[in-house]
This record gives structure tokens, C-alpha cells and sequence, in this order.
């Protein structure tokens, strides 16, 4: 059983490659207890703190894209989401001294944006290592991507760039309304910041159905 989980690592995370494919294959996992004795070698250990427990995180996060991208881009987007809506009527004011006004506004968008962009690499490294062999068909992701067509995320991309490019109309129509001369800062700054997040995610939306394509080439072969 264990020959056929293809172990390919040489180094210190070959323990972790060995519990996490088991895992993933949905083996009989058992554990042995072992007696440790002293160390009888004079030299110190070859083991490195820093460097080896990193290989051993970066293996793993590598073979979990949900903890590494998925999860991590649904809270950033719920940050971001709930930071625009809040702020999109205007400013407020927190506690005596505190107040969140445009800047925050531009923050929660960039949040947003952060989201989208690794809940879109969630999705392609999900697939990608469904493709190799390396992780698990998964029925739910299966389903989720057999609706998600390129045309239909392209066509969701264009609807959402649709939207932004309305708003970043909107907020040019209000300057050209003053003369292109001053005018409310805060409020227009707020149209535009929407109207380029939306055109911004409307990008990343489309590049990401396109790379999925590119993905799954092989397959179609």
C-alpha cells in the first residue's frame, strides 16, 4: 500500500508525505508506540530549526489549497465586502478619536481584491492536483467546476466589469458635472475606487477561467 501512494520527496518532510498521502488515500493510519534513547553520536544534529520546518509547512500547505487559498480568500473577501458596504454611504466614526473614512474604504477594497484573487488560485491548484494524482477527486469541487464553464465565468467577468465600468462613469459624469474642477472628494472617490475594484475582479475573474482551460488541456486530449 504504501508503494502505491508514489512518495517522491528525499528530505525531512518524507514523514510528513508519508502520514499526508496516507491520509489522502484514505489508508488504515495506526500508531506504534516506540521507545526513544539517547542520542550516542558526538557531533550535533544535522537538523536545522528554521529551514527544516519550513520544508515541512511549505509541503503541507502545498497539498492543503484549501487552508492555503480557499479559506484565506473567504474571510478576505467577507472583510472586504462588509468594509465597502459599510463605508460606502459615507464615514463613521468608531470611538472618540477613531474614524474610518476613504482610506479604510480603499484598504477594504484592496481586501476584496486579495480574495478574489486567492479564492481563484484555490480553484485552479484544486484542480491541478486533482489532475496529477497528488490530491483527491473531490464529488463537490467536481460539481462546482462542471457548472463553472469558461463561458460562463467569462460572461460573470463581463457582467461585473459592466458594473465597475458604470461606476467609474458615474464618478467621471460627477467631476465633468463641476467643471473638472473641485468637488466632493470623499463621495466621488468612492464611485471610483467600486467602479475600479469591479473592473479589477472582472479581470482577474476572466485571466483565472482562461488559466483553468489551459489546466485542463491535457485532460481533454
Amino acid at each position: 500500500a504504501v508503494r502505491k501512494l508514489r512518495l517522491e520527496t528525499s528530505g525531512v518532510e518524507f514523514a510528513s508525505e508519508m502520514v499526508v498521502r496516507a491520509s489522502l488515500a484514505c489508508l488504515i493510519i495506526t500508531e506504534v508506540p516506540t521507545t526513544l534513547k539517547k542520542d550516542g553520536r558526538s557531533r550535533p544534529p544535522h537538523l536545522k530549526t528554521w529551514r527544516d520546518g519550513w520544508r515541512h509547512l511549505r509541503f503541507l500547505l502545498v497539498y492543503s489549497p484549501r487552508y492555503l487559498f480557499f479559506y484565506p480568500g473567504v474571510v478576505l473577501i467577507l472583510i472586504g465586502l462588509l468594509g465597502m458596504t459599510t463605508l460606502f454611504p459615507g464615514p463613521i466614526t468608531v470611538t472618540h478619536g477613531i474614524r474610518l473614512d476613504i482610506h479604510t474604504y480603499l484598504v477594504a477594497a484592496m481586501t476584496l481584491l486579495v480574495g478574489v484573487q486567492a479564492l481563484s488560485f484555490s480553484v485552479i491548484a484544486r484542480r491541478y492536483g486533482a489532475l496529477l494524482g497528488f490530491l483527491p477527486v473531490s464529488e463537490t469541487v467536481e460539481k462546482v467546476l462542471y457548472g463553472l464553464s469558461l463561458e460562463r465565468v467569462l460572461r460573470g467577468a463581463l457582467l461585473l466589469g459592466i458594473i465597475g465600468l458604470i461606476f467609474t462613469v458615474w464618478a467621471f459624469s460627477t467631476w465633468a458635472g463641476t467643471g473638472f474642477g473641485d468637488l466632493a472628494y470623499g463621495r466621488t472617490m468612492r464611485l471610483l475606487i467600486v467602479g475600479l475594484t469591479g473592473l479589477a475582479a472582472a479581470i482577474q475573474l476572466a485571466f483565472t477561467a482562461f488559466l483553468a482551460s489551459v489546466v485542463e488541456m491535457p485532460l481533454r486530449r
